[in-house]
């Protein structure tokens, strides 16, 4: 029983070591790599008690800002398979406990995966509630319930076909069919824009990555990080003021910057300060453009 959760678990540990060695970085240091780069928060306050159980119930239905944008602005509907998606899971839910054998204990349950969901519940406590690292709590949940208890196989497939409906209606069609943040408009004003445009950005990591994704060209070069995005990495917000200056010393060169993460409705938002846009008073903004997120029609502007 115990062979193939530690085969997973061995060809895991050998994938993390493949590529730690692969970015030539210490194992520890590569599988911890946000928490020293600074982009992990990690504080003992009262944040840490609010936003833990928040993240833990986002980590089980992913209710985001968004679920609201949407039922305000797409009327009735969205709201009304809002709630045929949670009647389904509640019935689909309470069919399956009733299915519920008599649960028996299980050695991979209380050696292993539930120790691993209080590691993963404590790591996410510490770095105040952050989400991401309570992603494998529902599977590791759902694992322990499948090894130490005996489920029906017809309430199982309903219970899964009421959590496909909910992901769908929730997650994978509106993310396809909107744009809520802006990043999609945005990357494409720098696609079309002049053959030499530069984008400052408060989310330079996401931006490129969003870029590969949908024209395929790492575009590493023409997406800058913000001084302020370098600050809250633990950076120096001088070396962003300086690449922004050096490209504004050359006429041919066109930089742009919007400014709306601080507008939107996330944990960030909510357990951040808000804080002024440092380093970027140092440059005149003409706006030139525009871009509507969730939040409303933003600025895009040019740099001088």
């Amino acid at each position: 029983m115990a062979f193939i959760p530690a085969l997973a678990i061995l060809f895991t540990a050998l994938v993390y070591v493949w590529a730690a060695w692969s970015e030539a970085e210490p194992l520890w240091r590569f599988v911890f790599h946000d928490v020293y780069e600074g982009g992990v928060q990690t504080s003992i306050g009262l944040k840490n008690f609010y936003m833990t159980p928040i993240s833990l119930l986002r980590s089980f239905l992913q209710v985001h800002g968004y679920m609201f944008w949407s039922w305000q602005h797409d009327g009735i509907w969205a709201v009304l398979l809002s709630v045929v998606a949670f009647a389904l899971l509640v019935v689909a839910g309470v069919i399956l406990l009733r299915s519920v054998k008599k649960p028996v204990s299980n050695p991979l349950w209380t050696h292993f995966l539930l120790p691993a969901s209080i590691l993963h519940l404590l790591f996410a406590f510490y770095s105040e509630g952050n989400a991401e690292f309570m992603v494998m709590i529902p599977f590791l949940l759902a694992t322990g319930a499948a090894l130490c208890a005996s489920f029906a196989l017809r309430p199982m497939f309903i219970t899964g076909l009421a959590m496909l409906f909910w992901n769908l209606v929730h997650g994978l069609l509106p993310w396809h069919f909107r744009d809520f943040y802006g990043h999609e408009q945005l990357l494409s004003k720098v696609a079309d824009g002049p053959p030499d445009v530069y984008l400052v950005s408060e989310e330079p990591v996401l931006m490129r990555n969003l870029y590969y994704y949908h024209y395929g060209i790492q575009d590493t070069r023409h997406i800058l990080e913000s001084p302020e995005w370098a600050v809250s990495k633990g950076k120096s917000a001088e070396s962003a003021i300086v690449a922004i200056d050096s490209l504004l010393k050359q006429p041919s060169r066109f930089v742009w910057y919007a400014d709306y993460s601080r507008f939107l409705l996330n944990r960030a938002s909510l357990t951040s300060e808000k804080r002024g846009i440092k380093g970027m008073e140092r440059f005149s903004l003409m706006p030139t453009d525009s871009f509507r997120n969730m939040n409303g029609v933003h600025a895009l502007y040019r740099l001088r």
